[in-house]
């Protein structure tokens, strides 16, 4: 692999090709509108140097400059990767929850519910991030039709955390009073 030139003590500069200044290369490409590019060296800092502590980061950097508007399936399989690869990296759970609102908002609704349920049963994640995995669980559920399943997602969302932003969403939504708890 490449050098970063030298000892920890200077700061990586744009040509750094791997390692941590590598990250600095990829944003210099993003700057410059290569953005091909950029996309490459993120993913072959978190590929070389899985270890390294930025790498969730690196492919986070990643998942987010390939999600687009409208959103593609493409995007959610790259966050997934990221949640799977780095569940304990406070990029782990965005990811989870990235990859389940771009397959909702495709209508993959399946997709969106087996992707929350895993987030829902990670034992890695913070537990603050059950009541929302459950929530967006039940959203999924109900779009496919599932009314009973979707109430029971919420009642899990409710007992984690009931207080909470998504636990009182979730209340909402199972007593039918969904206006109350829209997502705009």
């Amino acid at each position: 692999g490449g050098s970063t030139g030298g000892g920890g003590g200077g700061r990586p500069g744009p040509r750094a090709s791997s390692g941590p200044g590598g990250r600095g290369r990829a944003r210099a490409q993003m700057r410059a509108g290569e953005r091909a590019g950029a996309l490459e060296t993120y993913r072959q800092l978190a590929e070389q140097k899985p270890d390294w502590p930025q790498a969730p980061k690196a492919l986070w950097q990643c998942a987010i400059q390939q999600d687009p508007e409208p959103p593609v399936a493409a995007a959610a399989a790259r966050y997934l990767g990221l949640a799977r690869r780095y569940p304990k990296a406070d990029e782990g759970w965005r990811a989870y929850q990235n990859a389940g609102v771009i397959y909702f908002r495709l209508g993959n609704y399946r997709a969106a519910a087996d992707t929350w349920r895993e987030m829902a049963g990670k034992a890695e994640l913070p537990a603050f991030t059950r009541p929302v995995a459950y929530y967006w669980l039940g959203r999924a559920l109900l779009a496919q039709g599932d009314r009973a399943a979707a109430e029971q997602a919420w009642q899990s969302a409710e007992q984690a955390a009931p207080e909470s932003y998504y636990g009182l969403r979730a209340a909402a939504w199972r007593t039918g009073r969904e206006r109350e708890a829209m997502d705009g």
